[in-house]
């Protein structure tokens, strides 16, 4: 599988960058405005925070931090969250089981704890985004570190204001379009192999932590590679897709004057179809900040 590369990445990356911080750009262009860029990863650990001083930085002469959803609905008791949250509760007639069989509900119940009956209640991508918590979780990764989150705190602290720059509706949505064979292929590689599935997530974490351009470049062109049933689909569902939303967010807000800090999945900002090179095929200046 394509993800059996990230941890010979990550390693190189540690050998090659072990005094290099994560990465972070300067979007400018006629308008006035500059957009700071920044990946973020969704879980990390208490000590992240060290090396985002720069970040920190930028973020503090900013009037927002830009994150893929207005992280309020994520940290507090939101109702439209919870209700498209509850879309991937499957109706009464249907199951996980059906989708993905049942020996492969009955593996991923073992496996992470929860009962069987509970996981047939939920949409098949349910089942492969709580194994990668699991996953994170083993490797010392937790989403109460999740650099985003580290911002958005960062921010409330100075008030600057947060705003989200997709519906929560839009990420259901991306969950939702998986294909059951998309899904099963994941699934049953974390139940056969899940140290390798710890090793992708922690390597994920030391490329982002190292801020390694080409490894993180190498990774992403992994995704948009990959050949396996549906896969084509999802990286233009999850990727491509909301990319170009997210670029032309960030060309907005420098043509409208405004400093922004936007804070993304660092998947979203490399390769041909990445934030960094479309807002360059805008015409806009992209520089690391170092």
């Amino acid at each position: 599988m394509r993800k059996m590369i990230l941890f010979t990445l990550a390693l190189l990356c540690a050998v090659r960058c072990a005094a290099a911080e994560p990465a972070l750009y300067r979007v400018a262009g006629e308008g006035g405005g500059v957009c700071y860029v920044f990946g973020t990863i969704h879980v990390g650990t208490e000590k992240d925070a060290e090396a985002m001083e720069k970040v920190f930085a930028a973020l503090d002469g900013c009037d927002a931090l830009l994150t893929e959803v207005e992280m309020s609905r994520l940290t507090g008791i939101d109702i439209g969250f919870l209700a498209q949250a509850s879309r991937l509760l499957l109706l009464p007639w249907d199951s996980m089981s059906a989708h993905l069989g049942e020996d492969t509900v009955r593996a991923v119940a073992e496996a992470t704890g929860l009962p069987k009956a509970a996981l047939d209640r939920y949409a098949p991508a349910f089942a492969m985004s709580y194994l990668e918590v699991v996953s994170a979780s083993e490797a010392g990764l937790e989403s109460d570190w999740g650099t985003d989150r580290l911002l958005y705190a960062r921010a409330k602290e100075k008030g600057i204001a947060n705003e989200g720059m997709e519906e929560v509706s839009a990420q259901m949505d991306a969950m939702l379009s998986f294909t059951d064979a998309y899904v099963l292929e994941a699934v049953r590689a974390w139940l056969d192999h899940p140290e390798a599935m710890r090793n992708e997530i922690e390597g994920l974490h030391t490329l982002w932590l190292n801020g390694d351009e080409e490894a993180l470049t190498a990774y992403v062109g992994s995704i948009a590679e990959d050949d396996g049933d549906g896969a084509a689909d999802t990286y233009e569902t999850m990727y491509a897709a909301r990319n170009r939303v997210f670029a032309r967010r960030c060309a907005d807000e420098i043509l409208s004057g405004r400093s922004v800090t936007v804070a993304v999945g660092c998947a979203h900002l490399y390769g041909d179809d990445g934030i960094l090179r479309l807002l360059e095929g805008m015409g806009f200046s992209v520089e690391r900040v170092e």
